[in-house]
């Protein structure tokens, strides 16, 4: 028996949670899982709507929703602006200490409204159970990318 197999075994002899948590891995290919091990509370979804205020887009509201697992909140991030067409999601991602929450914003389209395709935001704030909060700014040397700052307020919808 290989030592990987042994592994499994020791892990699923052991602890009956551990093959609650193993049930969702790829076990056919070595290295890593195909998916990270959470528990089922930490897999729901969380949408938080509010307002946004930018330095470059102007006022407008946001839509952010997130799934914690292992540390990380990553997601999606839709803003709209006042008179632009609506952007295009983003992705948000980033650890979690406490309630602070550190995160990079980055775009998946070549297509936005307000920021060019290359364009990353690096947010910072407080996120809970109920509210999302904070500030962000553009990040320098992303050639599409406007200097900008803004602040976010967002409740649990």
């Amino acid at each position: 028996m290989t030592t990987r197999a042994w592994r499994i075994t020791a892990v699923l002899v052991l602890s009956f949670p551990a093959l609650a948590l193993m049930a969702g891995c790829n076990l056919s290919s070595p290295g890593t899982p195909s998916i990270i091990a959470a528990t089922t509370s930490t897999l729901n979804a969380t949408t938080y709507s509010g307002s946004v205020s930018d330095s470059y887009a102007g006022a407008g509201t946001l839509t952010v929703t997130l799934t914690p697992v292992q540390g990380l909140a990553s997601g999606s991030w839709l803003a709209t602006y006042a008179g632009k067409a609506p952007e295009r999601v983003r992705a948000i991602s980033g650890p979690v200490s406490g309630s602070t929450y550190t995160a990079r914003v980055t775009n998946g389209s070549t297509d936005f409204v307000s920021y060019g395709p290359d364009c990353q935001l690096q947010f910072t704030g407080t996120l809970t159970a109920t509210r999302l909060s904070g500030n962000y700014q553009s990040l320098v040397g992303f050639e599409s990318c406007p200097t900008s700052t803004g602040t976010v307020d967002l409740t649990k919808q």
